[in-house]
């Protein structure tokens, strides 16, 4: 992989590969020419390569470059003409031909002369690996020598893989959850329903990513817990790094804890009944937290991850004619885990099944922050 972000790229880093000698590997691959049309060109050319970067360890597609048993030797180029619907059709050969969707795959055109241009096609490393070519039902995954097929010990090993991954995250959001409810918090909080949103980038998980010391004052103000104040205590801990908020009397009303994978806990702790705004405080946490993960180079999937703690005997603020609340009836509701794949995404959208799950433990059908089409309705001024 040329590396560099793959919109820095430029026409110097790609004559750097031929002074170099940069030999097709685990992360690289030359084509020549674009493939053509037929099926039985876009698997080779195509779709095999970006399929087994994406079960691996990423890597980068490029299409221009005439190479000679892997050692890339001359920029032939491809035409420029007509350069956004080739991106387009690759795009979308990528999408279709790949099952399931490797996310993330970026595409650049890089200038090498005045008719002609070259191709790249960056694949990030998959987290829901593994993934198979349609067209020949195909497993592939690369080494140094190049793409190869799966075979079924490798396949079993790599579904095995993906499978213990969510099972950490999900043990980290259980320890946690007994954590918070036992007050063995980074910091003190006040007593109340403790109302816990995590956001867990798989990447920090698989690989033991970690984000530096040097990050945490870029994203700090971010991290502050929406909709609480009366100051805030900004410090480096032993997880990572801590914002509390709604201090008072050596306690605080909610804080944010980044831990050093990248994983975040937002906790906002409620002495009385749940506001109706405790949706819009938690939808508000999560675009501030993607944004974070976003701005520390933590690409999706993330998992997200709503818990109510020591709520038994709780119930939320809402008066309508004839309608009765009950009592929530348990110490913990842990919804259902939300991926996300794509940080462009409609936030309330995401969270409205966790949101009517709530409601639903109080003897209503779904959260009144919503429509009858499923419309967030706080987007109105409501």
């Amino acid at each position: 992989m040329i590396p560099r972000p793959i919109e820095s790229i430029a026409g110097t880093d790609v004559e750097n590969l031929i002074e170099q000698g940069r030999v097709e590997d685990r992360t690289i691959e030359y084509k020549s020419v674009l493939p053509s049309g037929a099926d039985g060109e876009k698997v080779p050319w195509l779709l095999k390569p970006c399929c087994s970067f994406g079960n691996t360890d990423g890597g980068d597609l490029i299409f221009g470059i005439r190479a000679e048993e892997g050692i890339p030797r001359e920029i032939v180029g491809i035409l420029n003409a007509g350069r956004e619907g080739v991106q387009i059709s690759i795009q979308q050969i990528v999408q279709a031909g790949i099952e399931p969707q490797i996310r993330g795959v970026r595409i650049r055109v890089v200038a090498v002369s005045d008719t002609k241009d070259v191709l790249i096609v960056r694949v990030p490393r998959s987290w829901t690996a593994p993934h198979r070519v349609k067209h020949n039902g195909r497993f592939y995954a690369r080494s140094g020598s190049g793409a190869y097929e799966l075979d079924v010990p490798q396949l079993r090993q790599t579904f095995l893989g993906t499978d213990s991954i969510v099972e950490r995250i999900r043990a980290f959001r259980a320890d946690r959850i007994a954590t918070v409810g036992s007050d063995h918090v980074p910091y003190p909080i006040r007593d109340g329903a403790r109302v816990i949103l995590h956001l867990v980038p798989m990447r920090g998980f698989a690989e033991g990513a970690s984000v530096a010391r040097t990050e945490y004052s870029t994203v700090r103000e971010r991290l502050c817990p929406a909709g609480i104040g009366g100051g805030g205590d900004f410090r480096i801990n032993f997880d990572g790094f801590l914002v509390a908020a709604g201090l008072g009397e050596g306690r605080c009303r909610g804080y944010t804890q980044l831990f050093r994978n990248g994983a975040l806990e937002f906790v906002h702790v409620y002495s009385l009944r749940l506001p109706l705004a405790y949706e819009m405080r938690l939808v508000e946490n999560l675009r501030n937290g993607l944004s974070v993960l976003r701005t520390l180079g933590f690409e999706p999937p993330i998992y997200v991850m709503l818990t109510l703690s020591e709520v038994r005997g709780y119930d939320l603020e809402f008066e309508s004619a004839g309608i009765e609340l009950h009592l929530i009836d348990r110490d913990v509701l842990a919804l259902p885990e939300t991926e996300v794949s794509s940080y462009d995404l409609d936030i309330p959208s995401a969270m409205k099944s966790q949101f009517d799950l709530v409601w639903n433990a109080v003897g209503l059908n779904g959260s009144p922050n919503f429509d009858e089409a499923g419309k967030w309705l706080r987007q109105q001024g409501r």
